[in-house]
């Protein structure tokens, strides 16, 4: 059936919406069974904004958003500089240089001080962000395939060639912790806001939620059939989704069974009983199938997920409904995004960046908390 367009949003979605904010009336009513059952409470935007801001002269690699979205850094495949532009002219401010050999990936510190980046050099190496020099390096000796920072800005998180995950202190570069449980390299990986909990996702579709610095494997998941290629945890740490080029599954980890799983041609199965591996060939672009490429949690729970026939969706996080619907210039390759994740950053495989800027009610903003900002440990307060 044919969906009514409200300011961008499909009615049926702005339905939903009013159906999960009810849920949160009476809330202090509930019973530990209702909190932590696998539905969660999500809120769809009330109106969205997708504009391009500036580009580069390759595919986009890797990007990262600034914890406000006012600017975002973005590797270029093939290229040993990162770039970080504003996000408001598309202008590149200030141009990583230091790298011997193609940078691979890239993450921003929520605190803004820092920037970390990957190289095939076998390096990882903090920069400043504000005028690109170099501040410490990490002290590695493997080519590290993928970064991350803590929502504190304490750990960097990167990977190795001998499938291992390694923590380091943000400050000293000294390292933390080594999980060494996977069984293949691993290209996806992410901290969660709650619970120092860390997510990773391994070439042979291994998933594990694990804890630091203890290493202790909270959950681990196992159907998915081919490469993870992202990894991402819900803000309030509920829920993890996850994506492989034909399926992309939401997990809830209080009870650790798969919510849903959505197919590349739409198919949806909700419900526990979902965890068997839904292929489809999916409809044809160039006579080729097309895949999931990444994605990520963002504001309200809501889910983003890029695929080759240049469209990104966002999903509500309970059915795998598809709330928006976006195409773009090429084929979208890289997701960032703000902390509260009301800002998505995109980038694609001709070198255009978007914005993709998502509004919320009040009550939505006063309810998921959109107005949050990272904590500093350093300061023992909020960052400006």
């Amino acid at each position: 059936p044919q969906l009514r367009i409200r300011n961008g949003i499909s009615a049926a979605a702005m339905s939903l919406r009013e159906m999960s904010l009810g849920q949160m009336k009476g809330i202090e009513s509930l019973t530990t069974n209702d909190i932590f059952s696998e539905r969660t409470i999500w809120a769809a935007p009330c109106n969205y904004s997708f504009t391009t801001c500036g580009g580069q002269s390759g595919p986009i690699r890797s990007i990262s958003s600034s914890a406000d979205g006012s600017q975002f850094a973005v590797v270029v495949a093939g290229v040993k500089q990162c770039f970080i532009t504003d996000a408001a002219t598309g202008k590149v401010t200030v141009t990583i240089k230091g790298h011997l050999d193609p940078v691979l990936s890239c993450a921003q510190s929520k605190d803004g001080k820092f920037l970390v980046t990957t190289s095939a050099d076998c390096t990882v190496v903090l920069w400043d962000m504000t005028n690109g020099k170099k501040l410490r390096e990490v002290p590695v000796n493997f080519q590290a395939n993928v970064c991350a920072v803590s929502d504190d800005s304490e750990i960097v998180a990167t990977t190795s060639t001998e499938d291992f995950v390694h923590l380091w202190d943000a400050k000293q570069c000294e390292p933390l912790y080594t999980f060494t449980r996977h069984s293949a390299t691993i290209f996806s990986v992410g901290f969660c806001r709650k619970g120092n909990l860390f997510a990773s996702g391994a070439t042979n579709g291994e998933v594990m939620v694990w804890s630091y610095p203890s290493g202790e494997v909270r959950a681990a998941f196992n159907k998915h059939r081919s490469s993870v290629l992202a990894v991402s945890f819900s803000h309030d740490g509920r829920r993890l989704c996850t994506v492989d080029k034909e399926n992309v599954r939401c997990w809830d980890l209080f009870t650790n069974h798969c919510v849903f799983t959505r197919d590349i041609k739409g198919n949806v199965a909700v419900g526990p009983g979902t965890n068997d591996d839904r292929r489809g060939t999916g409809p044809q672009v160039a006579d080729e199938p097309v895949r999931f490429l990444s994605c990520a949690m963002i504001a309200c729970n809501l889910i983003v997920v890029t695929q080759s026939n240049r469209f990104v969706l966002v999903l509500d996080p309970n059915h795998g409904s598809e709330i928006l619907s976006i195409q773009t210039k090429a084929i979208a390759t890289a997701i960032g995004m703000s902390f509260n994740g009301d800002t998505v950053f995109i980038g694609d495989m001709h070198g255009n960046q978007y914005r993709l800027k998502l509004q919320f009610l009040p009550r939505d903003v006063k309810a998921f908390n959109l107005g949050a900002k990272p904590y500093s440990k350093e300061k023992n307060a909020k960052i400006d």
